[in-house]
């Protein structure tokens, strides 16, 4: 279906599931998925700002829709962030949690070029038409300034990077990662509410920001009682 809300639900758990069945194949290939993921960014970048997306509707219409979906509008990489952020609230100490945080590293890594060419996509769109409206402002500063805080945790991801930042250093900076994930619900809020009008996509955002909240809450709880014993 054309649900931006179910789109994200179903790209994330088929992440989690390739996460839980290959995760090994993931860490031993990592160096290959990143360059894949850099030439899927000027593929995305290419097809959406140029008329190669003309020529790809007229020959292959449903091709060219679930590639305009999962890349261009950004449903794919915003659940791989979905995934890190699971990755996080669950902890090493869950079953699934543990899988996920094996491959946090890689999965940041990828998300983040890829949803880099989403903010590219759009931000070019919004300088070709500079009339702004003022919520389509409020998207594209959501957007740029999330994609600002991105940046630094994705070049401090790569371990060459990581290992040349003292620990207490770096896992301040991870901090950022929160006013991140805020800004992708605000931003998927503010589209959802005021452009799309989706009741069902709003439901679903809140479904999954809301649960992501909740287990992190509880994980705070958790880890404070460790501490304390």
């Amino acid at each position: 279906g054309n649900s931006p809300g179910m789109n994200l639900i179903l790209s994330a758990l088929a992440v989690v599931l390739l996460v839980f069945i290959f995760p090994d194949f993931i860490r031993r290939h990592r160096t290959g998925l990143y360059a894949l993921s850099y030439v899927l960014f000027f593929g995305i970048v290419v097809y959406a700002l140029s008329d190669v997306r003309y020529v790809l509707y007229e020959n292959f219409e449903t091709l060219a829709a679930i590639f305009e979906r999962l890349f261009v509008k950004g449903a794919l990489p915003t659940a791989i962030f979905v995934v890190v952020m699971f990755a996080g609230a669950l902890g090493p100490r869950h079953i699934l949690g543990k899988r996920l945080i094996s491959v946090r590293m890689e999965l940041s890594i990828i998300g983040s070029v890829l949803i880099g060419a989403h903010v590219v996509v759009y931000t070019v769109g919004f300088i070709r038409n500079p009339m702004l409206e003022p919520l389509e402002l409020m998207l594209l500063c959501t957007a740029l300034l999330s994609y600002a805080l991105v940046l630094p945790l994705w070049a401090t991801s790569y371990i060459t990077v990581r290992r040349r930042i003292r620990p207490d250093h770096w896992k301040r900076l991870q901090r950022l990662a929160y006013v991140v994930y805020f800004l992708m619900f605000l931003h998927g809020f503010l589209i959802h509410a005021f452009i799309s009008g989706s009741l069902l996509d709003l439901c679903a955002y809140f479904a999954v920001f809301g649960m992501y909240l909740a287990l992190r809450i509880r994980k705070c709880f958790g880890d404070m009682e460790v501490l304390q014993k």
